[in-house]
């Protein structure tokens, strides 16, 4: 069993936005990983065209389902002309 030795924790946001403003900081937060995922794969790729690249796929498919929850939300909130409270915890730790 891996413990992991807690380094820092920090509020990055906790906040009311509007449905547009809280879909433009959701894509601004994952759309960075799925790039970071893709950018991955393809060197990946590159590499080995034959990698096994299940890790990968896995990844970027549980963010693409997280976005699109995300945004299933945001569209409700919309909907009933609702703003949505965003908060973020950035947890940092050893492994």
């Amino acid at each position: 069993m891996l413990v992991q030795e807690p380094i820092q924790k920090i509020q990055m946001l906790q906040e009311s936005f509007s449905p547009a403003e809280a879909r433009e900081i959701i894509s601004s937060m994952i759309e960075p990983y799925l790039k970071y995922y893709n950018l991955k794969y393809m060197r990946s790729w590159e590499v080995n065209h034959g990698f096994d690249s299940t890790a990968i796929e896995r990844k970027i498919n549980r963010l693409k389902s997280m976005k699109r929850e995300l945004e299933d939300s945001i569209r409700r909130a919309e909907a009933q002309g609702k703003r949505l409270n965003l908060e973020s915890l950035l947890d940092l730790r050893l492994s």
